[in-house]
């Protein structure tokens, strides 16, 4: 049966408009999905930086209503100094000070000045006239609070030594009451409730100076966004700090330090203050499905692909009397096509890899908090209640802390790692835990790294005791077991997962991370890491915390005789581990270089030999043998770098 020439035609066209269409669609949808899925992302997060600012605006104005409490009661009766002092001490633990100044009419110098306030996390009774009890000189405090009323700051308080702000009250002509935030609280409000892996924060004063950051530097030597935008060359940020200085509110995109790539910076103004809160929300972060954007990239990537060679089929049966320098170009278009998909496709599994974390990531304080609870079987919280008990729900979690004897905040900061073999790693880095009088009583120190093989070392370096807190640091060089998959090589990324356990077996203690110690949460800052932390041939995509539960099928002898058979035996397939994970994606190009490039001559090599083969018959043979010699080496040097019994492909 012969097919005519017609009907061809028509078949290859009716394909080529099927997949044209197919790949249109294809592609209107996947731009659809990642338009919507950065339209909720970004409508999320401007909800959450207008209810952080709404709940943080909430906390500065309790100065208000606190000093006009105070000054209420100071008119409604007279109190001598013993009886201020006590009133004083009725300052709850989200306020840093108060106090009450006299002043003498005729000099800046108060006659008195009691103050409560808190100092190195103890709450202090003195007095800004005891000159013993200031860290600084309190002149300019004086000075400021002589005429003032209403919000003034940032200043600091001579007694702390900390930045505040402050609210002034007078409650006569010679006397003042003063009431003050701590930035240091602030901070607190927000590294507690509502920084976590997706997102940081940090403050500015009217005139763009940048007043609370995870990054010190910006805070220890006074830095504007005009300067930091000109530092880095972004006049996204000048347009923010233009907004910021009119009390605006906004969004820019720009490149993060901290998140290592593009994030939103979303700003609002603080009403009680004029303040703006600035929210840095990394890209990366914020939950974009790879593994669906991949999948979409590929069909598209394939659908454009069968689209050109039946292009190029159609031309090919159109010209009945193509010639044969024409069929090489039809040739040469299909093999171009085809590498550039093959390209496009290694694009797409290089920057959308498939990876899932192993662990439950510790996402902020609040979900440690409420992952703790679960624990013991106490209910979450919910901080977006409007109930008349949402404040003893904030105080619930700013006033956290680990009650329980079995939890130990505990750390790592890692400054060198390197692959050993193909399924251990060797790393050198730091480990510190913190114990507290009356909670970690008759607990052990220290801890213990399962996956250590017998090349160990774990030295105590430091040691303190601060009031009730005692931290103990240790210097770790250690060589740790890893479960690596190689199945998806050269596309593949390594979760390297460092497990700590307790030294102490027998009470199912719980190791917590020390999330105050880190600067940001935020997976791409690489938390726990040193920036001179690398692994050669790897690029080092984000860290972070988390919990698994393993299964074990020993009690580890952690059990009792009793009459009749064993009691109270102890499970650790029952306690949630800590881990510090990180995550590594392979250099491609290295792997090029080192694998591709070989193939690649061999087959260029084979072609040439292929095409004058045949006026050489026999006498090429020993070309035919070389190269296969020479594949047989670019073989085994490229199954020498994964084990034996794993299925790879490039």
């Amino acid at each position: 049966m012969t097919i005519s020439r017609n009907f061809l035609i028509f078949t290859f066209a009716f394909a080529c408009c099927i997949s044209l269409g197919v790949a249109s669609w294809l592609s209107y949808r996947s731009l659809h999905r990642t338009a919507t899925r950065m339209d909720k992302a970004q409508a999320t997060a401007l909800h959450e930086t207008r209810e952080t600012t709404k709940q943080l605006d909430l906390f500065i104005a309790t100065l208000e209503a606190t000093a006009t409490q105070l000054v209420a009661k100071l008119q409604a009766s007279h109190l001598d100094q013993k009886a201020i002092i006590e009133l004083l001490k009725t300052k709850p633990a989200y306020i840093a000070g108060m106090s009450i100044m006299q002043w003498n009419r005729d000099t800046i110098e108060p006659i008195s000045a009691p103050c409560y306030v808190e100092k190195n996390g103890q709450e202090i009774a003195t007095s800004y006239t005891n000159t013993a009890s200031l860290v600084t000189d309190a002149t300019s405090w004086y000075t400021t609070f002589k005429h003032a009323q209403g919000y003034v700051g940032p200043i600091v308080d001579p007694v702390s030594g900390d930045t505040v702000i402050a609210y002034a009250a007078p409650y006569n002509t010679d006397s003042i009451v003063v009431v003050t935030q701590s930035i240091n609280h602030l901070r607190h409000i927000l590294t507690t409730l509502y920084a976590g892996t997706t997102c940081y924060w940090f403050m500015v004063n009217t005139d763009g100076t940048i007043l609370l950051h995870p990054y010190e530097p910006y805070t220890k030597k006074p830095t504007t966004l005009d300067a930091l935008a000109q530092q880095t060359h972004q006049s996204q940020l000048e347009t923010a700090a233009r907004d910021i200085k009119k009390q605006q509110s906004g969004m820019v995109t720009y490149h993060d330090t901290l998140a290592d790539g593009k994030a939103w910076l979303m700003y609002q103004s603080l009403p009680s203050v004029g303040w703006s809160l600035c929210g840095v929300f990394a890209l990366r972060e914020l939950g974009l499905n790879e593994d669906t954007a991949r999948r979409s990239f590929i069909a598209i990537a394939l659908s454009v692909l069968i689209f050109v060679l039946l292009i190029l089929a159609l031309i090919t049966v159109v010209h009945s009397n193509i010639t044969r320098v024409q069929l090489w170009y039809i040739t040469a278009l299909a093999s171009g096509a085809i590498l550039v998909t093959i390209m496009a496709l290694w694009y797409f599994a290089k920057n959308y890899p498939e990876f899932k974390h192993a662990t439950m990531p510790v996402k902020g304080k609040m979900e440690l908090y409420n992952f703790l609870d679960t624990l013991q079987g106490i209910p979450q919280k919910n901080i977006h209640e409007t109930s008349e008990n949402k404040l003893d729900t904030l105080n619930y979690y700013l006033n956290y802390r680990y009650k329980k004897g079995r939890y130990v905040p505990t750390g790592i900061f890692i400054h060198y790692m390197q692959f050993t073999s193909e399924n251990q790693i060797n790393i050198v880095g730091y480990v510190w835990q913190r114990y507290f009088d009356g909670i970690h009583e008759g607990i052990t120190r220290g801890f213990v790294l399962p996956q250590a093989t017998t090349d160990v070392s774990i030295n105590e370096i430091y040691r303190t005791k601060v009031e009730k807190q005692e931290t103990i640091i240790w210097r770790v060089n250690a060589t740790l077991n890893q479960h690596i998959n190689y199945a998806r090589y050269p596309f593949d990324t390594r979760d390297i997962q460092i497990q700590l356990w307790h030294a102490d077996f027998s009470q199912n203690i719980i190791l917590v991370p020390d999330i105050d110690a880190y600067a940001t949460l935020i997976p791409t800052a690489l938390p726990g890491l040193s920036q001179n932390a690398e692994v050669p041939n790897w690029d080092i995509e984000g860290s972070t915390f988390g919990y698994k539960k393993d299964f074990y099928t020993t009690i580890f002898g952690l059990y009792s005789y009793g009459p009749f058979g064993t009691y109270q035996s102890i499970k650790k397939s029952d306690i949630p581990e800590l881990y510090f994970e990180v995550t590594a994606r392979r250099y491609l190009i290295d792997t090029l270089l080192d694998d591709l490039i070989p193939l690649v001559i061999i087959v260029l090599l084979l072609f040439i030999v292929f095409m004058v083969d045949i006026p050489l018959r026999y006498d090429s043979f020993p070309c035919y043998l070389a190269l296969f010699f020479g594949l047989a080496v670019s073989q085994l040097h490229f199954r020498s770098k994964i084990p034996a019994n794993q299925l790879t492909f490039f």
